[in-house]
């Protein structure tokens, strides 16, 4: 877990670890770890580590719901919704945390085409309606997550906080302005990467180093414009 995440983090580390995992997804077939630059999981692997959450929200299961978990202490429940059955049925075949609970919650509409397609509120209203009571820690990384967003403000307990992902994609943040506490770290992708974190009640400064992250995330702009990605 250690090569994939850092709580001190440097440029050059998270580098390396990108190009590690690079290299592993091409060559191994059960490379562990979510699909996401270094730099993004260590900010939500610093968030994590930090509120300890006793209940945790998930829309879109993947790695992240074996990888993260393993970041926390003690009791908690982790409950993952995922609307594609092949890819809920593999993770429930190599999760083996009696913790973590994945949902296969198939769209509304019988007609849904998945490919590119976010989906809306009337084709995922059973998956967007799917958490119950209040959740310490959310996170985003599924389908109609602008609607997910607005739902989760609902679900939050006192000083939880609800995380973003590919938050570079700005039609996603239909419902930020109604969370008075929020931070977006964008980079040089224009349709995928980047993390927004909200709070209802907690400012995001008083939960993760925001400095240290803003500094390593300018650096990689920098690095990435330069090297003509997009």
């Amino acid at each position: 877990m250690s090569d994939f995440f850092q709580l001190k983090p440097t440029v050059a580390s998270q580098l390396y670890r990108d190009v590690k995992a690079k290299y592993y997804r091409k060559f191994q077939d059960r490379y562990i770890a979510p699909w996401m630059r270094s730099k993004e999981i260590d900010l939500i692997g610093e968030a994590l580590h930090n509120i300890q959450p006793k209940r945790v929200f998930e829309w879109g299961a993947g790695y992240s719901t074996v990888f993260f978990p393993q970041l926390l202490q003690g009791e908690f429940e982790w409950t993952s919704v995922e609307h594609n059955t092949g890819w809920a049925t593999k993770l429930k075949e190599i999760i083996h945390d009696p913790r973590i609970t994945v949902h296969n919650i198939l769209p509304d509409d019988p007609n849904f085409v998945d490919k590119h397609n976010e989906g809306t509120l009337e084709e995922f209203h059973t998956y967007v309606n799917m958490p119950q009571g209040k959740y310490d820690f959310i996170f985003i990384d599924g389908r109609a997550r602008a609607e997910c967003m607005k739902k989760a403000l609902n679900h939050l307990s006192e000083g939880g906080l609800v995380i973003l992902h590919d938050a570079n994609r700005k039609h996603y943040h239909t419902y930020s302005h109604l969370y008075p506490h929020q931070v977006l770290m964008k980079d040089y992708h224009k349709n995928r990467g980047g993390v927004w974190l909200g709070s209802a009640t907690r400012k995001i400064e008083d939960i993760v180093d925001m400095e240290k992250h803003h500094k390593l995330w300018g650096t990689h702009y920098i690095i990435g414009k330069a090297s003509f990605k997009s």
